[in-house]
């Protein structure tokens, strides 16, 4: 698994401001990231990412974090 790599191209992707699917990919690009980051251990980043997906009912990745990760991720970030 090779965490950096899919960061550094999800970034590319986040940051492009000639891609017209950008919008269209906003949710998933989110996610993918917060994912990533918790792969290369940035927990803290990748904790506010989820805990604003959770938030918004809008985005149809907010059913897939669970409480119990976001709990995970804030024991990590305390022993970190």
């Amino acid at each position: 698994k090779n965490y950096s790599k899919s960061l550094d191209l999800i970034k590319k992707l986040e940051n492009s401001e000639t891609n017209p699917q950008k919008q269209d990919l906003y949710f998933e690009i989110k996610y993918f990231k917060a994912l990533n980051l918790i792969g290369t251990g940035s927990i803290n980043e990748a904790l506010l990412i989820l805990e604003n997906i959770k938030k918004d009912k809008n985005n149809p990745y907010s059913s897939a974090i669970s409480n119990s990760l976001l709990l995970k991720l804030k024991i990590l970030k305390l022993k970190n």
